[in-house]
């Protein structure tokens, strides 16, 4: 019979019973919301992993994909430098996983060469910024979210080749999109729900309103409706619940969670996240029944239209007017294209680049990553996107009745999408969900191609 160790057992308990305790004097003693709740839960959380040995990493792991619904809930270090808990738990995790390879030294982790290649401007980046003032601590929280790169790259890498982990991330994954979502259409449908405990909505709004009408939700727990594009991003891994579990019950589930998310992002009328559905149902189709499927899904969308309200078109239609007219009738949409165009005309003016945050908020990473770091910077950026969805479509012609890869791809083309049109790279709590995908994508072409069956 294997023992178990009594101190693993009694100290963890100590330690989270201590911490109760004190979080508890602290909130009677100086009033009590949900954000001083979510930090204690996440510190308990952080030292009970530490405290779970050779598991600490792979569910620590999990527990960082589940942050993801946490939103704009940060904390500020400086005025430019708001620290979001996904940073702070993976360099926790980088921790863990390092300790690991200590004592693991036969293991090698292979990052990409376009990565490292990138990484040169990542630091390049600071320079002209310091050069033109800007300040360091903006220009870090810019940076940081590249840097991470690294080591969560490393992490998928490492935790990959543990069983159960394809299934754990990206059912949780999955799950923790559903309950974006799910949030949002509670909030929309039942307003009162946002004042059940002070913090528990990170915004006071009543909903939102697009220029043609359409009544939006504010998906006020995650803090901003553009959440629902990580509900997007998740809709793939629909596709794996009745795979994993090959009964009824868990295809009753998969058209459960589909229906919560297909409600989330019809609720947001954000244009990005119906594109993303739209495209995710033709390729998933095409993964599953070939050019049929295309003409299928085409038939279902056609048929389906018909219900679509003026408000849903006129939104639709405003997405052609860039290219067909210089009026734009959106403000929203002429606020994304007039600052991806500025940043372009940015980057043909200053081909070095003109250092970390020195664009803004540019509504487009590849562009972004132009203005800020240099042409040859962005090119970098683009070509290792467009080289690994080359890679996958290698991997998919040899494999095409892989079901787990087809939803890691179908997710990693939407990853693209949000990269071209959203600019994410700005906020941990949108690009870490991306990086996590790309994450995903990369290990898995590297266990194929090295014929690593994948556990």
């Amino acid at each position: 019979m294997r023992s178990i160790s009594v101190s693993r057992v009694i100290i963890p308990f100590l330690l989270v019973g201590v911490l109760s305790l004190l979080g508890g004097w602290g909130i009677v003693q100086y009033g009590a919301n949900f954000q001083n709740l979510l930090f204690l839960v996440l510190l308990i959380a952080m030292v009970v992993i530490i405290a779970m040995g050779k598991k600490a990493l792979q569910v620590g792991f999990v527990v960082w994909i589940w942050m993801f619904i946490l939103g704009y809930r940060t904390i500020h270090l400086t005025s430019y430098f708001p620290l979001h808990p996904l940073i702070i738990f993976l360099a926790l995790l980088f921790l863990i996983l390092l300790f690991a390879l200590k004592s693991a030294p036969n293991v090698r982790l292979k990052l990409p060469r376009l990565l490292w290649v990138f990484s040169i401007f990542w630091l390049w980046g600071f320079i002209p910024g310091a050069l033109r003032g800007f300040p360091w601590s903006k220009m870090i929280s810019y940076a940081i979210n590249f840097f991470l790169l690294i080591p969560l790259f490393m992490i998928i890498l490492y935790l990959s080749r543990e069983s159960g982990f394809w299934k754990s991330a990206t059912l949780t994954f999955l799950w923790s999109g559903a309950l974006i979502s799910l949030l949002g259409a509670i909030e929309f449908y039942s307003p009162q729900f946002r004042s059940l405990l002070p913090g528990l909505i990170q915004v006071n709004v009543e909903g939102l309103q697009s220029f043609s009408g359409f009544e939006r939700a504010s998906f006020a727990f995650f803090g901003a409706t553009p959440a629902v594009i990580i509900s997007a991003l998740a809709l793939p891994m629909v596709w794996l619940l009745p795979k994993y579990y090959k009964s009824k019950i868990a295809v009753f589930f998969s058209f459960v969670l589909l229906a919560i998310l297909g409600i989330g992002i019809y609720i947001s009328g954000t244009r990005v996240a119906w594109l993303m559905l739209f495209c995710a149902s033709f390729v998933l189709a095409y993964f599953g029944m070939g050019l049929s499927g295309i003409g299928l899904s085409a038939i279902f969308w056609g048929i389906f239209s018909r219900f679509f309200s003026a408000e849903v078109w006129t939104l639709i239609f405003s997405l052609y007017t860039p290219f067909v007219s210089a009026q734009i009738s959106d403000p929203s949409l002429q606020i994304r294209f007039t600052r991806q165009q500025n940043a372009f005309i940015l980057a043909i003016q200053n081909p070095f680049g003109v250092g970390w945050s020195g664009s803004g908020w540019v509504h487009g990473d590849f562009t972004q990553v132009a203005a800020n770091l240099g042409i040859l910077a962005g090119i970098i950026f683009l070509a290792w996107y467009l080289h690994t969805l080359f890679r996958a479509w290698k991997i998919y012609r040899k494999y095409p009745k892989d079901w787990m890869f087809q939803a890691i791809l179908t997710s990693f083309i939407l990853g693209g999408i949000i990269l071209l049109t959203e600019g994410v790279q700005v906020l941990p709590q949108f690009v870490m969900p991306v990086w996590f995908v790309w994450g995903l994508m990369e290990s898995y072409l590297q266990q194929k191609n090295s014929d690593f069956i994948i556990p």
